[in-house]
């Protein structure tokens, strides 16, 4: 990726300490050196669309998500919705394999298991979609919708217990055996936009969107706003979270009277409970947002 490439970057995934994978607008591309170069897959002969975020079950199955506004060479007044898939660990890819006919929807997030499970989910102007794979995105089922519970996940995390995570505004979808079954907890505050979700495991988790921070420590029976440097602040944006280990990375952005400024929060676990403060990380001079953030898998 050249300094002069204008393209945003909107998810990326690590799948070891050396090979990134990267999606946004019209990009997906591939870096074997820890990101000081870069490959980029050729979109251009699947018509022109933004990926919104990508997942890697292992080193090898990998799915990007999003949208487009062409459908079998012809463009259309709604976005549909796109999911690209690999088995090399993005060197190639193939898609879309996402029935895009049929929905009017824009995919953005995606989250797998290492046994194949992967949810996606998304948002139109009539309503949301939740959808489910138990074979690494090959094929896709829609979620059957709770007429009494709206839900268009925007963020979404998968844990090895079967349990699935969607969040989207001030809601919450959950499934504790792998999307047999749904429920929809509560948060304590329902004019939270929330955007993103990670769990450290089945009991432990955050969320995050607008200014805030929740975390639970029962399953999220009950969440707790979390205090950092810049709770209270409505000109902050954190859009993204993510856990691995013992360590949770936050990112987003603030606005400030020079413009947008990218924000990367950090906070440390421990076993005794008592965990360290969310402290905010130096960033190259000029980042003005953090879409996504990533972490090394646990080995």
């Amino acid at each position: 990726m050249s300094a002069d490439d204008q393209r945003r970057l909107l998810g990326v995934a690590l799948i070891d300490a050396q090979t990134i994978v990267a999606v946004g607008d019209g990009a997906l591309m591939r870096s074997d050196d820890a990101g000081v170069s870069w490959t980029d897959y050729e979109l251009a002969e699947l018509q022109p669309r933004t990926l919104d975020a990508v997942a890697f079950a292992d080193a090898s199955h990998g799915i990007a998500v999003g949208w487009t506004y062409f459908v079998s060479g012809q463009q259309t007044p709604s976005p549909h919705p796109v999911s690209m898939i690999t088995s090399d660990g993005g060197v190639t890819w193939t898609g879309p394999t996402f029935p895009w006919e049929d929905y009017s929807f824009s995919l953005r997030t995606i989250c797998m298991t290492a046994l194949g499970t992967a949810l996606t989910g998304g948002f139109a102007y009539s309503g949301g979609l939740v959808a489910l794979s138990h074979d690494f995105g090959a094929t896709w089922q829609p979620v059957a919708a709770d007429p009494e519970h709206f839900v268009a996940p925007i963020g979404a995390t998968c844990l090895e217990s079967g349990d699935l995570w969607g969040v989207g505004g001030p809601a919450l979808i959950h499934s504790p055996d792998n999307g047999q079954t749904w429920a929809f907890p509560s948060l304590p505050d329902d004019s939270l936009l929330l955007v993103d979700i990670s769990f450290v495991d089945a009991t432990r988790g955050f969320v995050t969107g607008g200014d805030a921070i929740l975390s639970t420590v029962d399953g999220g029976d009950s969440w707790t706003r979390e205090s950092h440097p810049y709770a209270g602040e409505v000109s902050t944006n954190l859009d993204a979270i993510t856990a691995a280990g013992a360590t949770v990375l936050v990112g987003g952005w603030r606005a400030t009277a020079a413009g947008r400024v990218g924000v990367i929060l950090v906070r440390v676990l421990t076993h005794e409970g008592r965990d360290h403060d969310w402290i905010e990380a130096d960033l190259p001079p000029g980042t003005e947002t953090i879409s996504d953030v990533a972490l090394t898998p646990p080995s």
